[in-house]
Formats: C-alpha cells, structure tokens, sequence
C-alpha cells in the first residue's frame, strides 16, 4: 500500500511550485530540508554488510538435517541470535510455500508443458520435493495430493526418474520403488562413446547415447542419496563417473552442458560438475592427486566468476538451476566461502529482494512456459533448509576466516547481449533495446558498451541504461565513435567488478506511493509530482516506474527521474512513456518495475514498439 498523504500546499499551489521548479518549492522549505546532499539521506542498512560478523556455516551437512515444520531451517543445538536476515529468508520461504501451494492443479500436479506426461511428473516432483525440504510435513494434503499423483504415473526419462527417487527418500516407506528407479539410473548411464559415464534425457539413452552434464547431476543426485541411505548402488557408476568428469572438464576448471564441446562453461554446468565430482569422490573412496586437482580446478573457475545475480557464462539463462546447483556443489566441497564470496549468504540477500512481493514467486526465463513454480521450486531448494548461522551477526569461526583469506582472488565478469532495435527519441536522443535485463543483473543508470563484432571487436559507443526489464532494456547514447551508428546485432556489454564479501552492489528496497498533481513546462518538459520522498528512501536522480491498474491488471505507463526530494513528496521529470499512454493523478508509482506491467510493455516483439520515444529533453542521464 502507498502512503497517500495530504498536499503540504493546495492544488493551485502545487501546480504553481511545478511550473516554478525548482525555485519556488524548494524556497518553501526549510533550508535542511531543501538540502538533498549524502549527509542527509536516511542510512539504509544493508543486511549482507561485513560479512566477518556472520556465523559459521552448517552447510556442511544441511541437506540431512531434520527441518522444522514451518521454516524448513536446519536443526541447531546451539541457536544463534536472529538477524534481520534471517526474518527476511524466513518470510520468503514462507511466502514461497505459500505460492506453490496456491499453483498445484487438481490431480495433484503442478503443470510445465502439456500433453507431456514426463516433463509434468519433473515438475511434480520438484516441486514437491521444494516443499519437503522447505519443512512442510508429509501429511500436508497438498503434499499427499502430489504423492498419489506421482505414485500413478511411469517414466523412462531421467529427469523426472531423478526427481522423483529424490521425493520417495523424503518421504520414507517406498523402499521398493526406490530399489526400481536406482536400477533404472544405473542402466542408463551411458556406457560408450564421448559420453560414457553421463546421462542422456532417457533410460534408453545408456546404450551409448549423447549425455549432457544437466542429466547427469540430476541422476546423480538421486543415486548418491540413495546410497548415503544404505541402498546399494554399483560401484562401477561412480568409477566411471569420475573418468567422465575429469575428461571433459574444460582447461580452466568449468564445465560446459555437453562434452567435447566448444561453448564456453557456465557455472550451472560447473556447479552440476564439481558437486557430482566431489560425491563420487566421497561414495568411491577416491583421493588420488588427478581427481583432488580436477576438484579445485572447479572451485576455482566458480571462485573467479561467481555470481548470485547471473548464471555465470550463461546470464539469466538458467539462473536459479545455477543458484541450486551452487549450493550442492559448496555443501559437498564443505565450503562457506566461494572465492571471496559469503555464498550462501549472499543468495539469501539476492532472493529475498528479487521475490515478487505480491505472490511470492520467483520468475526467471528459461525455465518453461509456466516458469514461476519451476522458479520457485529452485528458489526454495537454494534457501532451504534454512541455515541461521550463516546469516547470523555472529563472528565467524577461525577455520571460515581462513577459507576466505585463502581463496582464490575473483575476476571481473562480463554481462553480454545483443541489440535489438533502435530508434530516435522526440528529444533527438538515440535509444537502444538490448537483449538483457534485471535477471542478468542490470539495474537503472548503468553504463553498457558497444562492441561491433571483428577481429578484434571494435567499440563503437556507451549506452546509459533508462528502463530495466526483467529480460531486456532500454538504453540511450551518451558517447559515440566518429561516424559510428549502433545497429542492431551489435554486442552490448556490462562488466562488474568484485567486491568484498558483504559490499555487494544490490538493488534498493521497493518504494511505492502516487502521483499527486503533473504539469508541463517549456521545452517540452513534464513534471510530476508522488507521495513519497526522502523519508522513503528516495533520492535525486532514482528512476520510477508509474503504472496504473486496469482491469484488475496493471498496465505500464511510464518511467519518471526525481529531481527534487523533501521529506514527504518528491518530483521527477518524464523520461519514458508507453505508447498512447499520459502520466494522471492516481497513477501508482514504484522503484521496482511490477511483472504485469512488465508483461504489458513486452507483448510485441520490440520494448520499444511499446514506447512512444519519448526521453526529457537536456536528460544526462546522471546518476
């Protein structure tokens, strides 16, 4: 809910203080007031800050913890003092649970793609076996509803085959069907070929198909379950596993989807890798010098390009199987820390501010068409079983402080896409569309270059960033090459840089609240003024989304830039406008973009098909 507070001046006045900005208005308010310098913005504490005040990490042994029936968190004898960090991973989770309960179809299932009854059992038991581990009980009728549906179908297709071994060892008592799938996950491994000792999609797929490193860590995950819960699993599976592991482990320690391939690897393939190693390890009693060299390789490509807001090498594609796939692996490796990064602590913070506040689901593409309960699934497997020493206030242990000092030091990491289109602004600006979003973890006002593809790539100008959406973006030109025009299928490019443990940069919390009264100046210009201000949070030169509810959904209007903050109202000039749309009193306005007003700017093929070109005019985009 905004906060609809009362004019300080009447309607007349307001509008007079707009048209006189920024003169009359701030010559209205006391001198401190009117004063918007860093000194006197209200401190916003960051949870992740100093990652030396928090607790040691359990995850060594997380995942057989017993979780408590509401959080989910790990089994403690010796509680720590709650951090507001955990308050904050604990409300996700719940509201979470609470999304996926709310998405489970009649017979028991939550859908993925129809008319494919194996893809719907993966889904099914995914989600499923999120709400296990995230402390819901057995008994819970939404998790019986899922059982019996699991239990009446059959699948030959490793994913779901995986899935659901995971779910029956959750659960307990189905000791046969368990038996059943570990002979099944056994047969199809691949037993020939460049593959041999992955998996392919299918049982069948064992006689010698082409496996990838996706089916192989699901596969492997159930049967290392299996086995640390005493069934018996043939030894020759993780003799063959390690020899498939250390020959298509790329030079620089990664893994890519398939082997022998030329693509670069990402960290959901080298996370899926270097977790699989580290339990065949374990399971095989294998310590030789090859295979431990192999193994910190890995922990040191993830090391070097770790990342919580992309998928390391693959940008959002595949993102939280990346996040899900980083916990397995750190969990096996014992390790609290990834390079110099607090990883577990890190995604809790990443989550907790990326979870749609409104049904609490996490959205990312790549992930089927009904994205938000695969997305959730994976969200949950990441926070859950909630670790509370890990996100505690509390001094690390001397062993922890020594992983971080001894790791490896981190690189920088490029964030990649394409253009997509451009157009010029009613301002004369140019704008660019480019391919990646918030989920890559591109945020308002950053700086993107442009590279024109040859040998070598040519710069060719640096874009500021003007509207985010979760999968695209919307740039303008701010330096250009001499004679350089930026067109479309050119390389945008955004490079982050490490920080400490605990300074990482991150989006700020959500500010919400309405437009008050709008007016036009000279030049064009049009001033709008909302509820909120620097008591909220707000700050000259923050970017908002306005928005207006229609027909039960909301529609994306516009995008304005505060130029002037009080302690109660702010006002910020139009710089974006979507097509046929005019910012009215009423309109909601808010620092983060709200998926269905997303969703309504990109129905057509292009973000700025949607847009009327509108960009204020003398607009240097400054921060």
């Amino acid at each position: 809910m905004h906060k609809n507070r009362g004019h300080v001046f009447d309607r007349q006045t307001t509008l007079v203080s707009l048209f006189l900005l920024p003169f009359l208005l701030v010559n209205a308010l006391p001198a401190q007031v009117a004063d918007t310098t860093a000194d006197d913005r209200p401190k916003v504490t960051n949870p992740a800050a100093d990652s030396t005040k928090s607790g040691a990490s359990n995850a060594q042994g997380a995942d057989n913890t017993q979780a408590s029936p509401q959080t989910g968190e790990s089994g403690d004898s010796n509680p720590v003092r709650e951090s507001e960090l955990v308050r904050d991973a604990r409300r996700a989770i719940d509201q979470g649970v609470q999304f996926l309960k709310s998405k489970q179809q009649d017979d028991g299932s939550w859908a993925y793609t129809a008319n494919n009854t194996h893809l719907l059992q993966g889904s099914t038991a995914l989600a499923t076996l999120a709400l296990l581990k995230a402390g819901v009980s057995v008994e819970d009728p939404v998790v019986t509803s899922a059982l019996k549906f699991l239990r009446s179908q059959e699948t030959d297709y490793i994913y779901a085959l995986s899935l659901k071994t995971l779910v029956w060892l959750s659960t307990g008592g189905e000791d046969v069907r368990v038996r059943s799938n570990i002979a099944r996950l056994v047969e199809a491994q691949v037993k020939k070929g460049l593959s041999a000792g992955s998996w392919g999609y299918r049982v069948v797929d064992g006689a010698g198909a082409r496996g990838d490193n996706s089916n192989m860590w699901f596969a492997v995950n159930a049967l290392a379950t299996a086995k640390e819960t005493e069934f018996e699993v043939d030894p020759e599976v993780w003799t063959r596993l390690i020899r498939y592991l250390r020959e298509s482990q790329h030079r620089d320690g990664g893994w890519n989807y398939v082997p022998k391939s030329s693509a670069a690897p990402t960290g959901s393939m080298t996370c899926a890798g270097l977790g699989s190693l580290m339990r065949a390890m374990e399971l095989a009693d294998v310590d030789d010098e090859a295979t431990v060299k192999a193994s910190q390789k890995a922990l040191d490509w993830l090391g070097r390009y770790f990342s919580v807001a992309t998928n390391a090498g693959g940008g959002s594609s595949w993102h939280l199987y990346s996040l899900m796939a980083m916990k397995y692996a750190a969990q096996q490796q014992k390790q609290r820390f990834i390079g110099e990064h607090d990883w577990y602590r890190e995604g809790v913070v990443f989550l907790s501010r990326q979870q749609n506040q409104r049904d609490g689901s996490w959205r990312w593409r790549n992930v089927g068409p009904n994205s938000p309960g695969i997305s959730t699934s994976m969200a949950l497997l990441f926070l859950c079983p909630l670790d509370k020493s890990a996100l505690s206030d509390e001094v690390p242990k001397e062993s922890d402080e020594a992983n971080r000092k001894s790791a490896p030091t981190p690189q920088r990491v490029t964030v990649a896409g394409k253009v997509i289109a451009t157009k010029k602004s009613t301002s004369g600006r140019e704008l660019v569309e480019f391919s990646i979003g918030s989920d890559d973890g591109v945020l308002p006002n950053a700086t993107m270059r442009v590279f024109r593809l040859g040998k070598p790539a040519q710069p060719i100008a640096v874009i500021r960033v003007a509207l985010v959406t979760p999968e695209r973006c919307v740039g303008f030109v701010v330096e250009r090459e001499k004679n350089a025009v930026v067109g479309v299928a050119d390389i945008v490019r955004l490079v982050v840089s490490p920080r400490e443990p605990g300074k990482q940069k991150s989006s700020p919390a959500s500010v919400n609240g309405a437009v008050l009264a709008t007016k036009k100046r000279g030049r064009g210009r049009e001033y709008v003024e909302i509820s909120v201000g620097s008591d909220d949070g707000l700050r000259v030169g923050t970017p908002m989304h306005v928005f207006r509810e229609v027909d039960r959904r909301n529609v994306y209007v516009g995008q304005i830039r505060i130029e002037l903050v009080t302690p109660d109202r702010s006002v910020g000039v139009v710089g974006m406008r979507a097509k046929g749309q005019v910012i009215g009193i009423d309109d909601q306005v808010s620092t983060k973009l709200d998926v269905d007003a997303a969703a309504s700017l990109l129905d057509g093929d292009s973000l700025l098909d949607a847009l009327d070109g509108t960009i204020a005019p003398g607009d240097g985009g400054q921060k």
